[in-house]
């Protein structure tokens, strides 16, 4: 469905988004996406550059916490 393909371009999308993040603001790659997932100072930060450059407020805890699960599945 529609719905489902958005949300899946959206999780595709906010995942490359937090690996850019975290190579910014890890740049010696000291930490591994699990340990980076689990860092709430880059969550809220992800969180903010979404509202900010996307002007998009509806990216909720819950969702950045269930599509950066998924990246530690991978």
């Amino acid at each position: 469905s529609e719905r489902a393909g958005k949300k899946e371009n959206e999780e595709v999308f906010i995942q490359g988004l937090f690996r850019k993040l975290k190579n910014f603001y890890d740049v010696n790659d000291k930490l591994s996406i699990k340990e980076a997932t689990e860092d709430n100072s880059l969550k809220i930060k992800l969180r903010e550059i979404y509202k900010i450059f996307y002007n998009d407020n509806t990216l909720t805890r819950a969702k950045v916490e269930e599509y950066l699960k998924e990246m530690e599945e991978d």
